[in-house]
Order: C-alpha cells, then sequence, then structure tokens
C-alpha cells in the first residue's frame, strides 16, 4: 500500500472515530434541551373590537361597546352591506353623530 493510500485510510479512521466520540458523549446528555422562546408570548391587542358586520351573530354584536338590541337587530336585518356608507346609515339612524362615529 502506498502512503497516499494510508494516509487517506487513517484520515476517514479519525474522522469516524472523532464523530463516535462526540456522539457517544452526546448521548448520555442531562442537558434539558428544551428552547427558550425567543419572543414574549403576543398579547390581546387593547384597541378597539372589529367584526365584520356581514358576518357577526347578534351576541357579538351586543358585545361592541355603544351597540344596543335594537341597533344590533337592525343591522342583522339590513345585511349584506356592500361598503362602510350602506352600513354608516343603519348606525346613524340609532345613534347620534358623534356616537356612530
Amino acid at each position: 500500500m502506498d502512503t497516499y493510500r494510508l494516509r487517506r485510510l487513517l484520515s476517514r479512521l479519525i474522522v469516524r472515530l472523532g464523530c463516535f466520540v462526540l456522539l457517544w458523549n452526546c448521548a448520555g446528555s442531562d442537558v434539558d434541551e428544551t428552547p427558550e422562546p425567543d419572543d414574549p408570548p403576543m398579547q390581546a391587542a387593547s384597541g378597539p373590537t372589529v367584526v365584520n358586520p356581514n358576518l357577526a351573530v347578534a351576541d357579538e354584536l351586543g358585545a361592541l361597546s355603544g351597540m344596543n338590541k335594537e341597533l344590533a337587530d337592525a343591522v342583522l336585518k339590513k345585511r349584506p352591506f356592500l361598503n362602510m356608507e350602506a352600513l354608516h346609515s343603519v348606525v346613524a339612524t340609532h345613534m347620534s353623530h358623534g356616537e356612530a362615529e
């Protein structure tokens, strides 16, 4: 066997032995490997609640601030709303201008 093949064989043997030693050492590790989250959990937005007036049920509409039963019923009866102006016209009949905005 020439020296080139011998060096190549020894290099492969050393690499394989090194990989074996690494795997052997990692197998008995007591380290907790649970990843830590990078970002804190998202919190609910504190802004206004947004619902789709064409899909919302009466309970969802009733939970909105400033909404009363008569207005919720009117919204349910006038659906579908094709734009915000159509919705605003229903809301404006049950609220003052300032409340509707």
